[in-house]
């Protein structure tokens, strides 16, 4: 009986263990990914980011779907071409700004497809490669140059590359490779985000101000 006690006590911990181990990274993971698009401030730093560098032009429209120009791109025509998304993020700063996430293989190398929708159309959107050294980034950012550029390289980290509509790519090395891509109508929403983070920037401030003169009214 006590051996049947304990098999079944050591069962519970093995499964709990199980679920702790595979949940909490897993919970991590995505809690990250909604704090990195909720805010707001990566649509900043990545303006930001660019109106630091200098354009380098290209005859070749950038799109994410042949013939469709970025900013015509909607949600049906995501979900046409590449299925169900893995995860969505719903902005709560900014609810007409939705973000969803593709796991997708381009050639041999694992990426994460992030496209940023306002009000169901597509204005932003990245490939980023996680796990990629030195040489294979090279070679990636190469392939984007002989397509873009007709082999003529720039640096990446100086500029950004320019169609003529409009359009932009960006590439970033941080912790990850990022190539985002930016439709031309761009500026007027990342100026609405700007102006409502300022917005809200300015309800904190002035709650603070409040909370300080109640906490030195009543001590």
């Amino acid at each position: 009986m006590m051996t049947e006690q304990l098999s079944q006590v050591k069962s519970l911990f093995m499964q709990f263990l199980h679920k702790k181990l595979h949940t909490y990274p897993h919970d991590y993971y995505y809690n990250v990914l909604t704090e990195r698009y909720n805010d707001g401030l990566f649509y900043l730093e990545l303006k930001k980011e660019i109106k630091a560098r200098k354009p380098i032009y290209t005859k070749k429209k950038i799109s994410l779907l042949s013939g469709i120009d970025i900013c015509k791109v909607n949600v049906k025509k995501v979900r046409e071409k590449f299925g169900h998304h893995f995860y969505r993020v719903k902005s709560s700063f900014l609810p007409e700004i939705s973000v969803m996430l593709y796991r997708v293989l381009l050639g041999s190398y694992k990426a994460k497809l992030t496209l940023h929708f306002y009000k169901q159309s597509l204005f932003c959107y990245t490939y980023s490669f996680a796990r990629v050294g030195k040489k294979d980034s090279q070679r990636i950012i190469k392939i984007l140059y002989d397509k873009y550029l007709n082999n003529d390289s720039l640096n990446h980290k100086e500029s950004f590359i320019l169609d003529e509509t409009g359009n932009a790519i960006c590439i970033i090395e941080g912790v990850e490779l990022s190539f985002n891509y930016i439709c031309k109508g761009q500026n007027d929403i990342f100026d609405m985000i700007t102006n409502d983070l300022e917005e809200k920037k300015y309800e904190k401030e002035c709650q603070h101000i409040r909370e300080t003169k109640e906490i030195y009214n009543r001590l």
